[in-house]
């Protein structure tokens, strides 16, 4: 089996439960990124989208 490195950079640092909940889903489909990365994708959107939401109310109303 080959290795793939993936390089993260830091908008992308994700926290232990996301880790955790990456690493599950590349088991489930036997380390095939292409299959666990779209479903860890779904399953994080909404919340990813409620705190981007949140971050852009925040900048505007400190005027920034």
């Amino acid at each position: 089996m080959s290795r793939q490195i993936i390089t993260i950079t830091p908008s992308q640092i994700i926290s232990p439960q996301e880790a955790h909940l990456l690493a599950t889903r590349l088991v489930e489909a036997a380390g095939n990124h292409t299959v666990a990365f779209p479903v860890y994708e779904r399953e994080l959107r909404p919340y990813i989208t409620e705190n981007q939401s949140k971050g852009m109310d925040a900048a505007k109303m400190s005027g920034a």
